[in-house]
């Protein structure tokens, strides 16, 4: 591992960095990085907040923080990682309705 020095608003941090990645944050990078989750999470909430809950969109949100993790800006992945998810459950649950709408007409049917 090496240390990286990364400039963040005048203050220098000290992130231990891992080949693929920052595998460590210090106190200061992991706040920042939770806002970014809160404020993902936020964005989540106003645009799919009428086809989720909120246990969806946190689940959903976890998903993509583990996903972006593995990649070497989970910062910059985190975002898209996350709407997509959002996208992709959407798009499961449409499909759920469907399937117990056929089955459904069927049962009453006979």
């Amino acid at each position: 591992m090496k240390n990286e020095s990364v400039q963040r608003r005048g203050v220098a941090e000290t992130c231990n960095q891992a080949a693929g990645g920052f595998r460590y944050l210090t106190g200061s990078c992991q706040r920042k990085f939770q806002a970014i989750k809160e404020s993902i999470k936020g964005h989540l909430e106003a645009e799919y907040g009428n086809a989720l809950d909120s246990t969806s969109i946190q689940q959903i949100l976890n998903e993509a923080d583990a996903l972006a993790a593995d990649t070497a800006f989970p910062t910059l992945f985190l975002p898209t990682l996350a709407e997509e998810k959002a996208r992709a459950v959407i798009r499961w649950q449409g499909k759920q309705r469907l399937l117990w709408a056929k089955n459904s007409s069927f049962a009453f049917a006979s």
